[in-house]
């Protein structure tokens, strides 16, 4: 069926001269349909819209890309630098903030949060090689599916179906986790994780 529309007013520009596109666009959205924008990317049926200013400068291979978007799932500030020469995406020098964002509201299997922080790092897939990623994840006075975290400070990286982490703190009430390790994905296991929890009891 039609996928939903999303509504955007402003200007656009675009230069095609090249092999590589050009686009700068500094527009108000009024509607940006996740349900569609996600519509190419199987196994992930995200759902609800955002509103609010998206600003976009540069060519296919290194595109700056800004948003200050609102929505029922919350809010969300920021940007990156990304790629979209398919098979080749990547992005990099993210650098997004979240507000009061429910993960449930986008994604029917993901717990409903309460969520505050930041999300900085890079993100890099083509079909010559396994997809790599390396994040820094923090949260603030947030709620994941109903358990309250004062804080989370995570390293994460992803890279050859590994997903590492140099440290990955968690602190909640009367608790104190500590994660550092690698857990495989696929293939012969032999990367571990350790966690350690601190209780006030």
């Amino acid at each position: 069926g039609a996928k939903p529309a999303s509504l955007a007013r402003g200007v656009i520009r675009l230069d095609t001269r090249g092999d590589t596109v050009g686009t700068w666009a500094n527009v108000r959205v009024d509607s940006l349909d996740l349900a569609g924008l996600a519509s190419g990317l199987k196994g992930l049926p995200l759902v609800g819209a955002f509103a609010g200013d998206v600003d976009v400068r540069g060519y296919a291979d290194s595109l700056r890309v800004d948003v200050d978007l609102g929505g029922p799932a919350g809010r969300v500030r920021g940007g990156g630098v990304f790629t979209v020469l398919p098979p080749h995406v990547a992005v990099r020098q993210l650098n997004v903030t979240v507000g009061a964002f429910d993960l449930a509201t986008v994604h029917p299997g993901w717990p409903a949060s309460h969520l505050l922080g930041r999300v900085t790092g890079a993100f890099d897939t083509d079909t010559l090689r396994a997809p790599r990623a390396a994040f820094v994840i923090a949260l603030d006075s947030s709620d994941l599916g109903g358990t309250a975290l004062d804080s989370v400070r995570a390293w994460v990286a992803a890279g050859d179906s590994i997903v590492r982490t140099d440290s990955t703190i968690v602190g909640a009430p009367g608790l104190r986790l500590r994660a550092e390790g690698g857990l495989r994905l696929a293939g012969v296991a032999g990367d571990s994780l350790i966690i350690r929890a601190h209780t006030d009891s």
